[in-house]
């Protein structure tokens, strides 16, 4: 170690000492009051956001519970528009078929009444030729009766 000294020391008297460590004291007292001070302001500022943080979730839970009351109408009302609007689309469609059903009968209507005058133009031509037939046969049978009448008296005679 040979003389050097390490650390260099300053002597202070005994009065001088006593009024740093005086001085020391106070500032310790003035820094833990301060410190007091602080530990409270800063458990007030806490509970003070504790509380703020409490309310805004309560009017978020209520404007959560609104806003779903809200999507419930607008699904409900949103529904309605859907029901209605397919209502409207079937109806349109009733009419739209019941108008184009209507037009085929009555196409088709004509179309059978056309050939039913055809046919009744036309079957005149049977009438005839059945007129012909009956006439035919009535003549047969006044024939075969007379005969039948002329072999009935030969056979009386004999």
């Amino acid at each position: 170690m040979g003389g050097r000294t390490l650390y260099a020391f300053s002597v202070y008297s005994g009065a001088e000492v006593a009024e740093h460590v005086n001085d020391l004291a106070l500032e310790t007292t003035e820094l833990s009051k301060a410190l007091n001070k602080l530990q409270h302001r800063i458990e007030h500022d806490l509970e003070s956001t504790k509380l703020s943080l409490e309310k805004m979730m309560q009017k978020l839970e209520e404007k959560e519970d609104n806003s779903q009351d809200r999507i419930g109408d607008l699904e409900k009302a949103r529904k309605e528009q859907i029901s209605k609007h397919i209502d409207d689309r079937l109806a349109k469609l009733e009419a739209t078929m019941h108008d184009t059903i209507e037009a085929r009968l009555a196409l088709l209507e004509t179309k059978v009444g056309i050939q039913v005058e055809e046919a009744k133009s036309s079957s005149g031509g049977w009438r005839l030729p059945l007129v012909l037939i009956v006439l035919c046969v009535a003549a047969y049978m006044a024939y075969t009766a007379r005969s039948l009448k002329k072999l009935s008296q030969r056979d009386k005679l004999f």
